[in-house]
């Protein structure tokens, strides 16, 4: 059936009727009606949506069962008491172990268990199948084919023909087959289930898996750790131990049996099938030869891992550069230091060498297979070799190495050696040896001395005491205990960079200051050793020099870092006492147990310290405007910076820099004014930055231009304006896709009379969203008043370049079309018109300024007339 349908759940209530009006109020099914089943009696629930399950109540002697299947509810009637869940034997232990928990998922084994009897169905079926296969593809061999084959096996494996060959594959497919059943049927049948818990604790969630097989045991798995010596290791270290993990000890190391017995099984089926074994059995007394190699961890009874600094790093403040100090820093940083009770270097030497011998004696056992069955040298001797100096203060370097050697040599050389090098730092310090690898000067491991503070750090210990008894497994992450150092790192960081751009700055001003003229000064500039961070240096309209940084921000600008490290500064005051995770392993008798710990007080602290702090020094009215000058300066983001660069720094070439914008000024001539034009038509002449032929955004547009709009006097609307030129604004997406730079304001246009309306023909270049004010007409009067008329985008203009899509609404009036030459057939062009009702008409008007507010769209302006 449906799998979705095949649950039943357990409510701990009685009342069948109580739940059967609540799930009508929630499920409003189609039809709630009491039904026999079996012996009894259910509540049968019509869900209204057709993907829900028709749903089964039945109410039990001090449980109520809501069934997704009519059958599970009859099953409930007619399964005897013995045979009920309450009475299955693998319940009946689980559920005891895992009484403290609050969610428990369990997988019955029954199901699963079923699958090794259809193993044992299918296995003759797939015997056969791989026969049929075998006659149907030496069927299917055309005789040519055929003969090519059997040469090639007859030379390279000594078969007689391809019928014998096919015997060999054939016969160690049916035991590989066999035997991964075999493997198969073996791991369903000890398998006795597994179970999924969760303890919903506030401060310290767990998750927890189980699995349940007679294969695990304690006496053949990793020893339980010694928690108290654990402890002691860890106080021993002191508290800067933030990740670490902990292995008891582990079974003595042996050979994998799986291989050995699959050959053993191909040489029985060779020898049932009257088949020559010789391969086999070179290759099983190779196996038969080869040894487990040592593994550490069966040797001692706990190791513990942590990462730790193992190399000193330089100081960012110390250092005279931030160059120097990435040049002297060596990476990583940290690594895996390995702590081991109750032993000296000498051990772990004699470890390593014992592990060498051991590769070494199984690599000639396979050297000595390939030459009786090959009857060939291999090409290669594969070499293992270990080496130990001693190092100051007490540290013993120990090297393990693999070498590939040659049996001849190329290039005028005899021979050629590949080593390849694991190298040991190792020392003994109190009662332990500590040891890591690596190449670089061991200088922590040289001065490393038992902790001051002599005590676990307080988050770890909490962790540490929710372990259960008999843990084989441990490991400890606190990551977030991380987050002030690394800010801190990058606050010094910043204060490196700070110091190196101000000591160029000093630089740079004397040079300029001793320079006669601009060549030698730019040429002495180039020489003077740049910061890394520093982009390039520019002189502003007033002569002083300031850094740009990547990203066009200019320098000096005032530290981030300092806020931000006041802002975690509460959580790194308490980061030593919560927070972390722990994940644990353990085995019990036919039981294994992953589980994971957290500790979500170290979360709860960063976000309550971290956003009171936020909420004080960021959000806070009297702050904005400090916090906002820490972000963003004047010159920011100003694309005139590019063209203000006296010298530029290679390190950042490969970044696109776009190139200088020249200032806006007419490429063609202005026609002259018309002697017709009256006081109405206020002269724009002096304010025009481009002519109505130009291409004047500059672009990647060819003939992108007004060309086609009438000159001199022309009436729009029944009103006559003056049309010689265009006043372009600047806007965001001008400034960033233009090569020409436009004023963001164009003051002072001199009117001199009164008027009752002022009448404008304008357009904008770029689109904005509808309603976005784009810029505004500032209008002055003699008595010192001010007025302002606003340009809205979709009431007064639109982009020139129309877009049909967009609706012209009543207010948005068109005074001119023409074709769009740059992309003919394409948009047509357009003008707008805006009327505006003077309010004070008595006044004299003595000037307007034309203002951008600097939005998405470039407002640009072609005449004025004043009614």
């Amino acid at each position: 059936g449906d799998p979705r349908r095949l649950f039943i759940l357990s409510l701990p209530m009685t009342d069948r009727d109580t739940l059967a009006g609540l799930l009508s109020m929630v499920l409003q099914p189609t039809k709630t009606q009491v039904e026999e089943i079996a012996s009894g009696k259910a509540v049968r629930v019509v869900p209204a949506n057709p993907e829900m399950p028709t749903l089964y109540l039945v109410a039990g002697a001090d449980r109520l069962f809501v069934c997704g299947d009519r059958g599970l509810a009859i099953m409930l009637f007619q399964t005897p008491a013995a045979k009920r869940l309450a009475k299955d034997a693998f319940l009946g232990r689980v559920l005891p172990t895992v009484a403290d928990q609050h969610l428990v998922a369990l997988v019955d084994p029954g199901l699963i268990r079923t699958g090794a009897m259809y193993i044992d169905q299918v296995r003759p079926m797939l015997m056969g199948m791989l026969h049929e296969q075998r006659v149907q593809l030496l069927a299917e061999l055309g005789p040519m084919e055929r003969e090519a084959m059997e040469r090639q096996f007859r030379a390279q494996f000594g078969v007689e023909d391809l019928d014998q060959m096919a015997d060999y594959l054939e016969a160690a497919a049916r035991v590989t087959v066999g035997r991964l059943l075999d493997f198969t049927t073996s791991k369903l049948l000890s398998f006795e289930g597994l179970c999924l818990t969760a303890k919903l604790d506030s401060r310290f969630p767990e998750l927890g898996f189980h699995l349940f097989s007679s294969g695990f045991q304690p006496e053949t798995s990793t020893a339980a750790i010694p928690l108290d010596e654990v402890r002691e290791a860890l106080a021993w270290l002191g508290d800067e131990a933030d990740c670490f993990s902990v292995t008891g000890r582990k079974p003595e190391a042996k050979l994998c049996p799986v291989m050995r017995e699959w050959i053993g099984a191909i040489r029985e089926e060779f020898a049932a099938q009257g088949l020559d074994s010789r391969f086999i059995d070179l290759l099983s007394e190779t196996l038969d030869g080869e040894r487990a190699a040592p593994d550490l961890g069966s040797e001692v009874p706990w190791t513990l891992t942590v990462q730790a600094p193992t190399v000193t790093e330089p100081s960012l403040a110390d250092s005279p550069s931030l160059k120097y100090y990435f040049n002297h820093l060596v990476l990583p940083v940290e690594q895996p230091v390995t702590l081991v009770p109750g032993h000296d270097p000498g051990f772990l030497e004699e470890h390593l060498r014992e592990r060498a011998e051991v590769y070494a004696h199984n690599q000639a056992l396979g050297d000595q297979f390939g030459r009786d069955f090959a009857e060939q040298d291999p090409w290669l001797d594969q070499l293992w070799r270990v080496d130990a100096v001693n190092l100051d203060d007490g540290v013993r370097r120990i090297t393990l190495e693999t070498g590939l050697r040659t049996h001849g040599g190329i290039f005028g050389f005899d021979q050629h050696e590949l080593v390849s090098r694991r190298v040991y730092n190792a020392r003994t310090v109190g009662d332990y040896l500590v040891y890591h690898r690596g190449l670089a000067t061991p200088d922590w491991l040289a001065g490393l001395d038992p902790s001051a503070g002599g005590k676990v750090a307080p988050a770890n210990a909490r962790l540490l005491d929710r372990l259960p008894a008999g843990v084989n497994g441990i490991e400890v992450h606190r990551i977030v205990r991380k987050l002030p150092l690394a800010v801190d790192w990058i606050a010094a960081l910043e204060a490196r960079i700070r110091r190196d751009l101000d000591q160029y700055l000093v630089a740079a001003r004397s040079v300029v200051a001793e320079s006669d003229d601009e060549a030698t000064m730019v040429k002495a500039l180039r020489r003077l050793p740049m910061p890394e961070f520093l982009y390039g240096l520019c002189r502003g309209d007033d002569g002083e020099l300031y850094a740009l940084l990547p990203g066009n921000l200019v320098y000096p600008r005032p530290a981030v870092m300092p806020l931000v490290q006041k802002l975690f500064a509460g959580y790194a005051a308490q980061s030593d006492e919560v927070g972390g995770t722990i994940c644990y392993t353990r085995v019990r008798p036919d039981e294994f147990q992953a589980s994971c710990i957290v500790n979500t007080e170290g979360i709860s602290v960063l976000i309550r310290e971290t956003g009171n702090a936020i909420a004080e020094e960021v959000l806070a009215p009297d702050r904005h405007e400090e916090v906002s000058g820490l972000l963003w300066r004047p010159g920011d983001r100003d694309d005139r910076n590019l063209d203000r660069m006296l010298v530029t720094n290679p390190t950042w070439d490969f970044l696109p820099r776009p190139p200088k914008k020249t200032d806006a000024e007419p490429h063609s001539e202005i026609p002259e004014r018309s002697a017709e034009a009256g006081s109405a038509q206020i002269d724009l002449g002096a304010f025009y930055n481009a002519a109505l032929t130009d291409s004047w955004h500059q672009g990647n547009m060819e003939d992108n231009t007004l060309r086609d709009l009438p000159e001199g006097l022309q009436t729009f609307n029944d009103v006559q304006f003056d049309v010689r030129g265009i006043v372009q604004l600047a806007g965001r997406s001008q400034v960033a896709e233009s090569r020409v730079r436009f004023p963001e304001r164009v003051e002072g246009i001199p009117v001199g009379r009164t008027a009752t309306a002022l009448c404008f023909l304008h357009g904008t270049g770029w689109k904005a969203p509808l309603d976005t004010n784009i810029g505004r007409y500032q209008v002055h009067y003699a008595n010192g008043a001010q007025r302002n008329v606003h340009i809205v985008y979709g009431r007064d203009v639109r982009d020139w370049w129309t877009d049909t899509a967009e609706i012209v609404g009543d207010e948005l009036q068109v005074a001119w079309t023409g074709e769009n030459h740059s992309s003919p057939g394409g948009p047509e062009l357009r003008l707008y018109q805006t009327r505006w009702e003077n309010p004070m008409p008595d006044q004299e008007i003595t000037s307007i300024d034309f203002i951008s507010a600097m939005s998405d769209s470039a407002p640009f302006l072609i005449a004025i007339t004043a009614e």
